[in-house]
């Protein structure tokens, strides 16, 4: 390729561009994450202490599990990144990563259909079933290394070439360290691996399962690592009833629904193959089960979408659109011209603005804990934990959350006092409990009202505090 004809197609934008583009733009603004201020204690400790902990210490309940932390590297980035440039790079982070993410499914979708209106509607379905999810955690990461695996895989089995394997062990080096989700490049892998069985073509895909595997071993646990399965399954019973661990709670339910008759449609279309099947299969009954899933579910169904060949139902005038639609732009990569845009776009945003919203955590509540330093526990909502940690630990631990010191007995201790059963007011004496902070319309608060033993010491319209009438006393004298 002449230079000249190399330049041309570097700077001309693509079909993919401006979409991606408009997710990334789409997506700036303030940090607003119940469980990034957790990541990012979690991120400040490792730096400040060298040192990866068991993140049960940062509880008072007792733990069934070794508190391993397989987000650690995320958390570091982030406490990094924030440390440093300030709330903005963590925004702009999580941005281009949803726009990487948009970007590698497009790509799925462009090799066998390139019109553009199409497959940006498939995959603001996509967006729309994975957006709570699309924030500042480290889940994030899943999201994109799993969009990321599935192009690769994609586009070796397409190609024929193997060099689109090769970069995958050493993405799992970094997805390991990244999040838990590691396990999904191992099932999208190994499913490539049976469903080329028949066709004689799966060695390549075996090798880069093996050598994928051993790439795990580069992480803090070493090869305890390989026991995350086993945890994974026995915490998963225990956290069933904690928000997205369980089932279907809002507005993911009608994206599910919308992604799998799409599936079924295609299928109903063409005669699905073994890959589609099984990746059909485990997905949707994954996010049938979880509703955390259904983002991975509706990624997945990307590849079974364009495989099966949906858009080929599309007939008559409708077709006709898109296929004049298409002419608009040429299928050039388009790199520089979107690096170039993005940035001065992103620039022009004063990205200073960007800050970690913190009107939904009980802000002036904590100043005055800080003020008063009652002794004892501290209990809270599950989504308060991440800002206490945050803002009172080691002077004060908190009772329990989906991310640590989770047991069968803490979380239904905890559901005890959020929805306040007959054992009550036990929950709190074994667990030592001299401070409540909660909002003021949670049933346990009429509750506290109602007795002698506690005291409200502040309101606000966030939260409410509570301490023993005894240590109240003390206080005050």
């Amino acid at each position: 390729m002449k230079f000249k004809e190399f330049l041309v197609n570097s700077i001309t934008p693509s079909p993919v561009f401006i979409p991606t583009l408009a997710v990334f733009f789409a997506l700036l603004g303030n940090i607003r994450n119940y469980d990034f201020l957790w990541h990012l204690f979690l991120g400040k400790y490792i730096v400040q202490n060298c040192l990866i902990p068991n993140i049960n210490i940062f509880y008072y309940t007792p733990a069934t599990i070794y508190g391993y932390d397989y987000s650690w590297l995320s958390q570091v980035i982030f406490y990094a990144l924030y440390s440093s440039l300030g709330p903005w790079s963590i925004v702009f982070l999580s941005a281009f990563t949803c726009a990487g993410i948009f970007y590698f499914l497009y790509r799925i979708l462009e090799r066998k259909n390139t019109h553009i209106i199409f497959n940006v509607c498939i995959l603001l379905v996509v967006f729309g079933a994975s957006l709570p999810y699309l924030s500042y955690r480290p889940v994030i990461f899943s999201l994109l290394f799993t969009s990321m695996f599935l192009s690769l895989l994609d586009s070796c089995k397409c190609s024929g070439n193997i060099k689109y394997l090769i970069p995958l062990p050493f993405l799992m080096i970094l997805w390991v360290n990244l999040h838990p989700g590691f396990l999904i490049g191992f099932i999208l892998i190994g499913i490539f691996v049976i469903s080329n069985i028949r066709n004689k073509s799966f060695r390549p895909f075996l090798f880069c399962f093996i050598f994928s595997l051993i790439a795990l071993l580069i992480n803090p646990y070493l090869y305890r690592i390989f026991a995350f399965p086993y945890l994974f399954l026995r915490s998963l019973s225990m956290l069933k009833s904690v928000g997205e661990w369980g089932r279907y709670t809002g507005s993911e339910f009608p994206f599910f629904v919308i992604v799998t008759i799409l599936c079924v449609v295609s299928f109903i279309y063409k005669r699905p193959n073994l890959e589609s099947f099984l990746l059909f299969s485990i997905f949707f009954i994954a996010g049938l089960e979880m509703v955390r899933n259904v983002s991975l579910f509706a990624i997945i169904s990307v590849f079974i979408i364009r495989e099966l060949g949906l858009f080929e139902l599309l007939k008559g005038k409708i077709k006709t659109f898109f296929d004049r639609f298409n002419l608009i732009a040429k299928p050039y990569q388009g790199i520089l011209t979107f690096i170039i845009v993005m940035l001065v776009l992103f620039l022009s945003q004063n990205p200073k603005e960007f800050k970690i919203e913190l009107s939904d955590y009980p802000v002036k509540a904590v100043e005055f804990i800080k003020h008063i330093k009652p002794k004892g526990n501290i209990f809270s909502q599950e989504v308060w934990s991440g800002y206490l940690l945050w803002e009172l630990y080691p002077q004060y631990k908190v009772f329990f959350d989906a991310k640590g010191a989770y047991s069968t007995e803490s979380i239904k201790d905890y559901y005890e006092l959020m929805k306040p059963g007959p054992a009550w007011r036990k929950v709190l004496d074994d667990n030592n409990v001299n401070l409540i902070v909660l909002p003021p319309d949670k049933p346990l608060v009429l509750l506290l009202k109602a007795t002698k033993d506690w005291k409200s010491v502040y309101v606000d319209s966030t939260s409410e505090i509570f301490l023993r009438a005894p240590l109240l006393q003390h206080n005050e004298n």
